[in-house]
């Protein structure tokens, strides 16, 4: 949905077509997915069972200490690609929508790993 906000402005402000949209969507999809599946939904797999073990979990323990900085750059760093690419750098909001349709994506992939642990799981793990 946050994509969708950044296309819906930069074909508002006519700084790009319909079929550079497309594109951008298409291809943010599909890296998304593909990394949701393959990469963090193990990521979200692997902290499930860390969770897991632990004897009097408490909220800030839903991730890992080392995990808390690493999300502080990913914000920060989200922040900086969104200021670079509104000044038109690099294709613009276009390019900024895909990537942020990409990360959503992926993140919904993990989401369902992480909820339904067999989703996650490669075929040869799930006959164990």
């Amino acid at each position: 949905a946050r994509g969708g906000r950044y296309f819906w402005q930069a074909l508002q402000s006519g700084d790009t077509t319909g079929r550079a949209v497309s594109l951008a969507v298409a291809l943010g999809l599909c890296g998304g997915l593909a990394k949701g599946r393959f990469v963090l939904s193990k990521t979200a797999l692997r902290n499930k069972r860390r969770l897991q073990r632990l004897e009097n979990a408490r909220p800030w323990q839903v991730f890992a200490p080392g995990f808390y900085p690493l999300i502080l750059l990913m914000m920060g760093t989200s922040v900086a690609l969104k200021k670079v690419f509104g000044t038109g750098f690099g294709g613009g909001m276009v390019t900024y929508g895909g990537i942020v349709t990409g990360i959503g994506s992926g993140l919904v992939v993990s989401s369902l790993a992480y909820w339904f642990e067999s989703f996650g799981r490669d075929d040869k793990e799930n006959k164990v």
